[in-house]
């Protein structure tokens, strides 16, 4: 095996409904991940997929967004279906729903999962340096929490 390319892929995950979080997605996260020296420069033996952990309507609302075409060329884009909010249940809760429902399926391919939100900005090389940090052999790299 080549000794530049992972055995493992990389699972990005996002959790997120509604207008708001769907184009902070669209205008600000997704793109900073699509720049040169993060999701084009993935090198690993399985595809590396974006589990997007949504409601029908947003699902459909980025699949139709120009952008979601570049998505595809570097990674496989997987809806995973979440209710909507209950109204007594804070957002922050809810969105659980969707983080096991990816972290199980990312544990389940063995992946390095990457969690993050809507409305964070990656840096050029972000990726590139997590890979790099895999190929290292380490499996923790960043939580971030606010």
């Amino acid at each position: 095996m080549d000794a530049h390319i992972l055995d493992r892929p990389f699972y990005f995950i996002i959790v997120l409904w509604g207008v708001r979080f769907r184009d902070y997605f669209l205008d600000l996260c997704l793109p900073s991940l699509l720049s040169a020296h993060n999701c084009p420069a993935l090198a690993t033996i399985r595809r590396s997929k974006f589990l997007i952990c949504t409601l029908p309507e947003d699902w459909e609302a980025i699949t139709a967004a120009p952008i979601f075409g570049l998505l595809e060329r570097y990674v496989d884009p997987v809806f995973v279906e979440i209710p909507p909010q209950p109204s007594e249940v804070p957002a922050c809760v809810h969105m659980g729903i969707g983080h096991r429902r990816a972290l199980q399926m990312a544990f389940e391919a063995k992946s390095y999962a990457f969690v993050l939100t809507p409305d964070s900005i990656f840096s050029e090389g972000t990726v590139e340096y997590l890979q790099d940090l895999a190929k290292k052999g380490v499996e923790l790299v960043l939580v971030p929490a606010l």
